[in-house]
């Protein structure tokens, strides 16, 4: 039994990299003949996937079967969910809203590294990151749901404002790993 439930999250996890998988490759595929409907199967897809990466995490400390693979494969698979977001941010909301989250992603992905590779200390909870990372495909999905409907000048007002949520909160989220690098 116990060999059964320490694969419930790592699926979880697994999962997530075929679903990122899929929407970049139907993104790809489609990218000359997206229809609304597309987009919508698309937005469902992403929420999926993002629904995973908010309970793999849980699941296991709730089995107690964390594990090291699991704890890597979620930071790197993480990433992959960000090409199709970054694919939506560009494409309908314009490049400045993408060339910042690019930025400040790039800085993430080095204090992920620092986290993992260099062992930094941990002992902070990452809550805003998480926040924001969770904003920020909240915004992407809601994108795909409204971009092709009569809705959508009103959802992008609002989407956009949630970025900027999102952008403050990932700011503090490294602005807690310098602090926490600066006081080791």
């Amino acid at each position: 039994m116990r060999s059964f439930t320490i694969l419930i999250p790592n699926l979880l996890t697994c999962s997530r990299l075929f679903l990122g998988g899929f929407i970049i490759w139907l993104l790809c595929a489609g990218q000359n003949s997206l229809t609304s409907w597309l987009y919508q199967f698309v937005g469902i897809l992403l929420s999926v996937a993002l629904i995973t990466d908010l309970i793999d995490g849980p699941i296991a400390r709730k089995l107690n079967v964390t594990t090291k693979f699991g704890y890597y494969s979620d930071h790197i698979i993480d990433f992959v969910l960000l090409v199709p977001i970054f694919y939506v941010l560009l494409k309908f909301l314009g490049v400045i809203v993408f060339v910042l989250f690019l930025i400040l992603e790039i800085a993430v992905l080095y204090v992920s590294y620092l986290k993992i590779f260099r062992k930094i200390s941990a002992k902070w909870p990452n809550n805003p990151g998480r926040l924001s990372f969770g904003i920020l495909g909240g915004a992407t999905c809601a994108t795909l749901f409204f971009v092709s409907t009569s809705c959508w000048p009103v959802f992008s007002i609002l989407i956009k404002s949630a970025l900027i949520i999102s952008l403050l909160l990932r700011l503090l989220s490294l602005y807690q790993v310098i602090e926490a690098k600066l006081s080791e």
